[in-house]
This record gives C-alpha cells, structure tokens and sequence, in this order.
C-alpha cells in the first residue's frame, strides 16, 4: 500500500549506533569485549531527537572494532545526527585531564555535552580496571546515572583508580540515554555508546629512583668545635647595619 513503510532489520541497523572496543568472537576476554550486535553489544537506537555525546553521532553495522577503539571514527556510518568536526569522527566527547594511576583517589576527565544533542543525557560510564573483557565488576562503573543538560558543556567526572587497577592500556565505556537503566551490554534505548582506550600508569614516581626522588631535608649535625666567635662587647652594642668588613676588622664572625 502507497504511503506505508515497513520497519525492517535492515532500518532499524542502519538506525543504531554501538561501540568498537575490541571484540574477538562470542565470550569475554583480555581485550575481547562484548562490542558487536552478534554477541549483545551495547547499542542506541537513533533518531532526531535523541541525545548524543559530544558533537555528533553516526549509525554503524554492529560489526566494526579494533584494538585501539577507533573503529567507528574511521567509518562515516549509514546515518549522521549533528555536525561531526571530522567526517565520522563521532567519538569526540571525553578527554582524560591525566593518566590514571592505580590507588589514586581521584582521577578527572571531562566529558563535553554540546547543544548540538536535541535532548538531555542519562550517562551510565565504566572502566574495566582489570582488564578482564567486561565492566561488571567491583568499582568498575565510574558514572551511574548521571545527568548531562544539552548545551551544558564540559562536565567533569571525578573517580577513584583500585589499588588493583591493571597497569597498561584497559577500555572505557560511556552510554548516553534518555533512559535509566543502561548496563555495559545490550540495548539502551535511545542515544549513544562511545568506547576508548585508556592508559593506567604506574604510581607517581614509583619509577623514578630513591635517589632522585624529593626527600625532606635532614638536619644538619654542627660540631662542638665548630662555633662562631661572639662579638665583642664594644660591637655587640652596634646596629648591625653598621658593622662593615672595616669596623669589625679580625673580629668577623669565622668558622674554627
């Protein structure tokens, strides 16, 4: 029938955008997340008034990632929603202020929320501390439930690095939605999935040698033997202003 549109699998996919951290094949892993549509992955519906991080955000297949989790900046995607800077490039919205370090209490990075998003934003964030391919476990959600206003701009998000965090490079996971709820995998509504590669350093100065590390000054041990001579009486009743090289002549002060 003339003016009627039949919602297919193929509309709803060329309508949905997920992440691209790394996924290897069904189950979880170091660096094998569960990222593609095959295996549940974490993906939004989009629409044109749903929200976005950052300044855009573009469809995708389900089925592109890599190890560095820039897949879908290097894909244009079936659909855009918003103006990306960089063709694709809708993974724009998180900057990490310094590179977190294990024990660390607080660690900053931002997340930017332009005016471009037509809605408000419900983030759910996690970080997989121990690199063991999912984002489930204890202290790995960073962000639960938070409030993100269209237009508010730079936001930032403060949280604790586990004294067991894992050193080297580990994944992060951020969902913006207008629903609550949102968990690492499956589908979250409407909205966008972003994922990144985030690298955890060592403690601060946990390599750097004892001997060039800052110490607090020792106190210095002063002989017995070494004193100053006291002044002379006759001096000792002068501004010291006006003792000059000349006026106290053999009777500066001198280590013995």
């Amino acid at each position: 029938m003339m003016g009627v549109h039949v919602v297919t699998s193929v509309d709803v996919a060329a309508q949905t955008d997920y992440g691209d951290a790394p996924d290897l094949g069904a189950g979880i892993g170091p660096g094998d997340y569960e990222t593609f549509a095959a295996n549940g992955g974490a993906r939004h519906t989009l629409n044109p008034v749903s929200p976005f991080l950052g300044n855009c955000v573009d469809a995708d297949s389900g089925a592109i990632a890599n190890g560095a989790a820039t897949a879908d900046n290097l894909s244009t995607g079936f659909s855009t929603f918003g103006t990306c800077s960089i063709a694709g490039d809708d993974e724009d919205s998180v900057v990490v202020s310094a590179r977190p370090s294990p024990n660390v209490v607080s660690t900053s990075l931002q997340i930017t929320m332009t005016a471009a998003s037509p809605a408000d934003c419900i983030l759910n964030a996690w970080i997989d501390f121990n690199q063991n391919g999912d984002f489930t476990d204890s202290g790995e959600q960073i962000a639960t439930e938070m409030t993100l206003l269209s237009g508010s701009g730079s936001t930032s998000l403060n949280f604790p690095v586990p004294a067991t965090a894992i050193l080297g490079n580990i994944f992060a996971r951020f969902r913006c939605s207008t629903v609550t709820g949102s968990g690492p995998t499956g589908l979250g509504g409407d909205g966008e999935v972003e994922d990144y590669l985030i690298t955890i350093n060592n403690p601060p100065d946990s390599k750097i040698p004892s001997l060039y590390r800052e110490r607090e000054p020792s106190p210095m041990t002063v002989p017995e033997t070494s004193r100053l001579h006291p002044l002379p009486p006759l001096l000792t009743h002068l501004p010291l202003s006006t003792l000059s090289a000349t006026t106290m002549g053999e009777h500066r002060p001198q280590w013995l």
